[in-house]
């Protein structure tokens, strides 16, 4: 009976362990994630993603598009 339980302790030492180290990794990605979310919501990153990616412009001003001849 004593090394049945010496096996449960051990079997649940391992579980947790293993349920630490899976929090460690999810907390590192709910970090990167945060970060990620924070850039995202930068005024600056916005404008650049706005203009660059989707070729918007502000009131006011012109795109002017450059078409290279082969």
């Amino acid at each position: 009976m004593l090394v049945v339980r010496a096996a449960r302790i051990a079997h649940l030492h391992r579980q947790i362990d293993d349920l630490e180290r899976r929090r460690d990794v999810a907390r590192s990605e709910q970090q990167r994630l945060e970060l990620l979310l924070a850039a995202a919501r930068d005024p600056a990153v916005i404008e650049d993603v706005a203009r660059r990616w989707l070729g918007l412009v502000f009131p006011g001003e012109e795109k002017a598009v450059f078409i290279e001849e082969e």
